[in-house]
């Protein structure tokens, strides 16, 4: 199993952390929130929480920290994909910064290479006697 990681340290808010150990925090909430998969929730709550340590968190402290916070379970929100924040002044502005999207053009653009390949490699057949 090959995972792209994006190792660069996210300097926001005068704190920095990277984008795995978010993704690691975000996955928590979602566990606890027993979620299909993350919601938006999860990615927000995973952001307000680094923004209050510096420190990196243990699982178990994650979890005890999210208890301490939610007297209610997270809403459950079943989602076919988490849509990222709109840009704006708030404190998720870093999503966009750092979270890099494969899109659908991004497919697009390979597929146009290979029909342009195929295109332009045609044999040429020698002229009929």
């Amino acid at each position: 199993k090959e995972l792209e990681e994006y190792q660069d340290p996210v300097a926001d808010m005068g704190l920095e952390f990277l984008t795995s150990e978010l993704i690691g925090d975000i996955v928590v909430f979602s566990e606890h929130a027993q979620n299909v998969q993350p919601t938006l929730n999860d990615v927000k709550m995973a952001i307000k929480m680094r923004h209050r340590t510096t420190a990196s968190t243990s699982k178990d402290q994650l979890r005890e920290r999210v208890n301490a916070c939610n007297t209610a379970k997270l809403p459950r929100n079943f989602v076919a994909s988490v849509e990222l924040p709109k840009p704006q002044d708030d404190n998720y502005t870093l999503l966009q910064r750092n979270y890099r999207v494969k899109t659908n053009d991004d497919f697009d653009d390979e597929d146009d290479e290979m029909d342009k390949n195929i295109n332009t490699e045609l044999p040429v057949l020698p002229p009929s006697m």
